[in-house]
């Protein structure tokens, strides 16, 4: 069952260098991708969307559910073994295991092989279903907002997506790291799309600039209040 989500993650640098991101990898399996895919909608088509392609139902989602369950969780192992060996880190060690939130089974699975604790391992499918690309976030927010997860606790995060592609990433938690909200807009008026943020349980803003290249560089934040930003 699919839930309707959004999240936002802000990264910044941190002077301590025993915190942040400490690695990560990234696989896919093109060949595969009609095991899970959209076949219409989407640059193949020209115009992207038309009635034609909703009458035909090519806005769902196409899965072979068996092919995807071997794929998940052979892929996912591997690449959580792979990455936890680079860095000389055992699965004991993690505090937790933010898995994407697609298919329970998946991740009960997962954990079993690598030999996880039940209490390493957050679940919150049963709430608001696989939201795609939002379960991971929500979840860090979730075990952040009830204490599951604290400053300088290792994490894991593992997930796979449609298009048949894996991706894994270690983080050591950083008690700022977290963004209770998020405002895009255009700040200093050159017409791209900025970042405004706000922190998790301290009135910490801060803003980041559009560069015009894909990127963006933090810069001073005034706020008046009654006057806006």
């Amino acid at each position: 069952l699919f839930g309707d989500a959004g999240s936002a993650v802000v990264l910044r640098a941190s002077e301590s260098g025993d915190r942040g991101l400490l690695d990560h990898e990234l696989h896919g399996a093109g060949a595969d991708y009609q095991k899970l895919y959209v076949p219409g909608t989407g640059f193949k088509h020209r115009p992207y969307t038309d009635p034609e392609q909703f009458k035909r139902g090519d806005h769902i989602p196409v899965m072979d559910g068996r092919h995807v369950f071997k794929m998940a969780t052979t892929s996912m192992v591997d690449v959580a073994r792979s990455v936890l060996q680079k860095n000389d880190v055992a699965p004991e060690q993690l505090k937790l295991v933010l898995m994407h939130q697609a298919n329970k089974r998946i991740n009960e699975y997962c954990a079993k092989i690598l030999e996880l604790r039940d209490e390493q391992v957050p679940c919150n499918i049963h709430k608001y279903g696989n939201t795609t690309a939002a379960t991971i976030p929500l979840l860090w927010d979730e075990c952040t907002r009830d204490g599951r997860l604290q400053p300088g606790d290792l994490v894991l995060m593992v997930a796979f997506g449609a298009g048949t592609g894996g991706f894994q990433t270690p983080v050591s938690y950083d008690a700022h790291s977290v963004v209770n909200g998020v405002w895009l807009g255009d700040v200093n008026n050159d017409n791209k799309t900025d970042i405004v943020y706000f922190g998790y349980g301290e009135a910490n803003f801060g803003l980041m600039l559009n560069n015009g290249t894909g990127g963006f560089a933090a810069a001073p934040l005034q706020i008046s209040i009654g006057g806006g930003l």
